[in-house]
């Protein structure tokens, strides 16, 4: 006589070693909760609240299951550990002939500031050349802090931007200001470490004005609403795929702009909708230091959008070959094909990695104003290296 006995494996407890604060530490046995409720126990959720734990803003989080008291029981302990404040500072030579061609741009984050769990990211970037430094100014700022148990991200940030394009138009001294706030939410629908899927709900409110001489050639104001949908994989066939999809809607709240305005306006359609397309994919070679980079991107709507809110090519994006805005219009699609190799040269204490990169782009924009003039198509190639200073 065989006697059979089934032990289905559990979770009888979750510790958290080393979180910085008590608030951090309940948010994660938050998270690692459900598990206690499983039996049987399967890997696929463990995981899940760990990419959970560790996409947390300023969280690096780590597990050890050992065994229990009980018959079939097991414990996770889960070790956590702060990310260093990070701060990085950039320099390229792309910019274009207006606001350009020189760009430095600072960024610090600060992890778990004011006490409590989130995020804290500052930037300044700053273009012109060698004799007029100041023709683009832009300054951002976004606070992050995780919501409940289910790996939802809020944020609230905000952009500043003054711009004083030089070159052959220095002299009509134009200048062109603009402020946005946006609050935005991040839900994780799919987390798994191959594939993850985010739903990103936000408001953006936006005012731009346009000045001629010191006096006001323009001004907007906008409230736009967004629902994105993207997915992240990684491993397939030995590279990464991101996708997006985004659907941008106008809001008349925060009084927008009226076509019907004595203020001259870039507003056409006050209802207007664009639908924003994105994918991209990192290709992994035969040979290790060898990938590739495929991009495509674009947007579409019937509607005539304001000028903030076109698709645009040309810059440090698609089209590098030409000034930021080369080709804009209501809708378009772009494309780039980027080889890479990694240099061997070992990084240095304050240098390095290098690596080097030839590319081929172009885009083609649309009017949806059959009395506007129709925006060009642009292709370029070129190459070049990058490397970080830290």
């Amino acid at each position: 006589v065989f006697q059979v006995q089934v032990i289905e494996g559990f979770l009888s407890g979750v510790y958290v070693d080393g979180a910085p604060n008590d608030a951090l530490r309940r948010r994660i046995e938050k998270i690692a909760a459900p598990l206690l409720n499983k039996r049987p126990i399967d890997l696929a959720s463990i995981e899940r609240a760990l990419l959970l734990i560790n996409d947390l803003p300023g969280v690096v989080g780590t597990s050890l299951l050992r065994q229990g008291a009980d018959l079939g029981a097991s414990e996770i302990v889960v070790t956590v550990a702060g990310l260093p404040n990070s701060h990085l500072v950039t320099f390229n030579n792309t910019g274009s002939r207006t606001v350009g061609p020189l760009t430095v741009g600072v960024n610090s984050t600060f992890y778990n500031p004011f006490g409590r769990s989130g995020s804290l990211n500052l930037g300044l970037t700053q273009g012109g050349d060698f004799t007029n430094v100041d023709e683009l100014t832009a300054f951002n700022i976004r606070y992050s802090v995780p919501v409940g148990s289910n790996g939802a991200i809020f944020s609230f940030g905000g952009l500043a931007s003054n711009a004083l394009p030089g070159g052959t138009i220095r002299a009509l001294d134009i200048r062109a200001v603009s402020e946005s706030i946006s609050p935005r939410l991040r839900l994780p629908l799919l987390r798994t470490r191959p594939n993850s899927v985010y739903l990103d709900l936000g408001v953006a409110l936006n005012r731009s004005r346009t000045l001629l001489g010191g006096g006001l050639l323009t001004f907007d104001k906008t409230t736009v609403a967004e629902t994105t949908v993207s997915w992240a994989q990684n491993g397939w066939a030995n590279g990464t795929t991101n996708a997006s999809v985004s659907l941008f809607h106008s809001l008349p709240v925060f009084d927008q702009t009226q076509v019907t305005s004595s203020t001259k306006t870039n507003v056409k359609d006050e209802d207007f909708y664009k639908i924003g397309f994105s994918l991209t994919r990192i290709q992994q070679t035969r040979l290790p230091a060898l990938s590739v980079l495929a991009q495509v991107q674009g947007q579409w709507t019937d509607k005539r959008l304001p000028t903030g809110e076109y698709v645009s090519f040309g810059g440090s994006g698609i089209g590098r070959g030409f000034d930021g805005g080369a080709s804009s219009g209501d809708k378009g699609i772009g494309g780039l094909i980027e080889i890479r190799y990694d240099s061997p040269f070992k990084r240095q204490p304050w240098f390095g990695p290098v690596q080097f990169y030839a590319f081929y782009d172009g885009g083609r924009s649309f009017l949806n104003d059959p009395q506007g003039t129709a925006p060009p198509k642009i292709t370029s190639e070129g190459f070049g290296m990058r490397f970080p200073f830290a």
